[in-house]
């Protein structure tokens, strides 16, 4: 009988604090449902051109190990290493019909000079090789890891 009543009391008690937390949860979304304001798009984004996207059978691919190449040929800043920065940078390029990289640009960025150094060793990238013939210019967006040991 005592585990029964106390078995109830429990029962009784989480059923009181779920109530309690609904009616809490309910009070503040009446509270702030008047500080919830509508978003429009801009005209300016509102009559932007949108680019058609296709889907390739084939991507190009890096004749090799592309992290190997970046980290063979990069030199490392010494003020920075000095520093010890390191990070991710993010990189976008353009893979031409011809395997040919160009258009880079910088996603995200870790410090202004090793974004340059990332730039400079992209920039002598082999060109890549398409498997197949529908060959288009490709948007490429890489992360290339840097971490001092």
């Amino acid at each position: 009988m005592k585990k029964f009543l106390i078995i109830f009391f429990l029962n009784l008690m989480m059923v009181g604090s779920i109530h309690a937390t609904n009616s809490s949860q309910m009070k503040f979304q009446q509270e702030n449902r008047s500080n919830i304001k509508a978003f429009t798009l801009p005209e300016k984004l509102k009559k932007a051109r949108h680019d058609t996207v296709s889907v390739l059978k084939e991507f190009p691919f890096f004749p090799g190990d592309f992290n190997e190449f970046i980290f063979s040929n990069f030199h490392y800043p010494p003020s920075l290493q000095e520093n010890c920065i390191q990070g991710r940078v993010v990189v976008k390029f353009c893979i031409n019909p011809k395997g040919k990289c160009d258009h880079f640009s910088i996603v995200r960025s870790v410090d202004p000079l090793i974004d340059k150094e990332v730039l400079r060793v992209l920039k002598l990238m082999p060109r890549w090789k398409w498997r197949d013939s529908s060959k288009k210019c490709l948007w490429m967006v890489k992360a290339v890891e840097f971490q001092l040991r």
